[in-house]
């Protein structure tokens, strides 16, 4: 699995901006964003968008 760290665009239950970030662990890029959003939604936080998508790839030959 990847390392994702991802950025967020979205507004709080005050209307204000916030970017908050997400870290975690996913096996591709969809699933990561995918799961960045329904974490930010479950906030309570709204107008959810991604700004960015940073990953760091595993590499198993590494850990020999």
């Amino acid at each position: 699995m990847n390392q994702y760290r991802i950025v967020i665009n979205c507004m709080d239950g005050a209307g204000v901006p916030i970017k908050p970030i997400w870290y975690g662990k996913a096996k591709d890029h969809a699933k990561a964003i995918n799961e960045a959003i329904n974490s930010s939604k479950g906030c309570g936080w709204r107008d959810v968008a991604i700004e960015q998508v940073q990953v760091k790839m595993d590499n198993p030959e590494a850990t020999a």
